[in-house]
């Protein structure tokens, strides 16, 4: 489909990255961690008056346990969650950033971060953002990530509005770097100073796999819930100390609207498929990649 290029990931670049990672943990400087955040509720309406978030916030009950789901889909508040408790393995500082991207300006949720200890909130604003494909959200959001500098970048593996699980990914991609999916446990590695590792379901089988930095990992679904403190959310809300959500505008990280617009059309050329009903099993992965270009599928 039209949109966007192709991209490939520098292995040069990655290791620019990784030997800037090593230089920063001798100098103890922090490590950069970025938490992508998808809000699950939607702002006024332009043109109409409501109450801000904090004032929202505010008024719910201190008591509700389903404050913080009204704020974060659960993927969400789990890599958050990670992110945070990333601060307490790392033999580092970890600066946490969190980045939102939406079509009008909600930020609930980017507090929600700052109660919970985030250090800075990012939030991307633009009518444009308002319908827009994974592709579109995707380059926004790996724009503001490098606006904001990142080692770690951090999303939820799916979202109440996006079910595909390709919002992560396709931030990689365009930041050129590695990732994994499906991850829970995430942790600093203690063997390699510029990796984390984590565990990941297969079946039956719990996989532990290290990635190194820079990387993005998306986070699972907590099946036991992240912890929930309404109150703290509430007071930080109220708190004469709360600090501010950065807001920024797509001209502000060099994209014109029309840049992440739908896509709505095939370009080239299209080729039949010919389809065998039976599998056919393969000995090598060149066999296998020959196979894929004899049916036109590569």
């Amino acid at each position: 489909m039209s949109g966007g290029p192709v991209v490939t990931i520098d292995r040069r670049r990655v290791r620019s990255f990784m030997s800037s990672a090593q230089d920063r943990r001798k100098q103890r400087e922090p490590v950069r961690v970025v938490v992508l955040l998808r809000a699950t509720r939607a702002a006024p309406a332009a043109g109409t008056t409501g109450p801000t978030p904090v004032q929202r916030l505010a008024r719910r009950s201190e008591e509700s346990a389903s404050l913080l789901e009204d704020l974060l889909g659960p993927c969400d508040e789990a890599a958050l969650t990670t992110a945070l408790a990333l601060r307490g393995e790392a033999s580092n500082p970890v600066h946490v950033t969190t980045v939102s991207a939406s079509g009008v300006r909600d930020d609930a949720a980017l507090i929600h971060s700052l109660a919970r200890g985030a250090d800075r909130a990012l939030a991307v604003v633009d009518p444009a953002l308002t319908v827009v494909d994974y592709h579109g959200v995707a380059r926004v959001l790996a724009a503001a990530v490098k606006h904001a500098g990142f080692d770690l970048v951090l999303a939820g593996q799916t979202s109440l509005d996006e079910v595909q699980s390709v919002i992560g990914p396709a931030v990689a991609e365009l930041l050129g770097i590695w990732h994994l999916s499906d991850m829970y446990q995430l942790r600093a590695d203690p063997e390699v100073p510029t990796a984390v590792r984590g565990e990941r379901r297969e079946l039956d089988l719990v996989r532990t796999l290290r990635i190194p930095l820079p990387a993005l990992v998306a986070v699972r679904c907590d099946e036991r819930g992240p912890e929930r403190d309404a109150r703290r959310v509430v007071n930080a809300a109220r708190g004469p100390g709360e600090r501010s959500v950065e807001v920024l505008g797509l001209e502000d990280l060099g994209i014109a609207p029309q840049e992440i617009q739908h896509r709505d059309r095939f370009l080239g050329r299209t080729y039949p498929v010919r389809v065998q009903r039976n599998a056919t099993m393969v000995r090598s992965a060149r066999e296998l990649v020959a196979r894929l270009r004899d049916d036109r599928l590569i």
